[in-house]
């Protein structure tokens, strides 16, 4: 019996196809080609700003990409356009290869999402790559630098 009815849901499914004609399944894949396009087109990165402190804004009052153990390391995305929830999200990449990924908040105000990582033992020195992945593809990243407490003046 099972087999009876997923055959006559076979059926049925390319009796609809076929119903349509040419020129109407290229509009339908017209039709959602152009709003995934569209979709994917309204929003772009612009910039990405690192520091120690933000501003009520989410802009960075002190721009630097050195760190110290102890900081917490911000990261200002700046972006034109919006995006559907959930397509925008920030990795962050520690020296031993470990990622961090986090959703963009909801809250972005004035064209800015706001990012960080901090530790409460500190975190390691070397290296840290933050990347923002918007609908999967890595659109822009920046190299931060954490190193020990008295090399972080700049």
């Amino acid at each position: 019996m099972t087999n009876v009815l997923r055959a006559v849901g076979a059926v049925s499914l390319l009796a609809g196809l076929a119903a349509c004609s040419q020129e109407q399944q290229s509009d339908v894949d017209s039709a959602a080609g152009s709003v995934a396009s569209a979709a994917q087109a309204t929003m772009s990165v612009l910039n990405i700003e690192t520091g120690r402190t933000v501003e009520a804004d989410r802009s960075i009052a002190d721009e630097t990409e050195t760190f110290a153990p102890d900081d917490t390391i911000y990261a200002s995305v700046i972006t034109t356009g919006s995006a559907e929830p959930g397509t925008m999200v920030s990795r962050w990449t520690f020296p031993d290869g470990s990622t961090v990924d986090q959703p963009a908040d909801s809250g972005a105000v004035a064209g800015r999402m706001l990012f960080f990582i901090t530790k409460p033992e500190g975190l390691a020195t070397g290296t840290y790559k933050f990347q923002v992945i918007v609908d999967g593809q890595d659109v822009r990243s920046e190299e931060v630098t954490v190193q020990a407490a008295a090399d972080t003046t700049q």
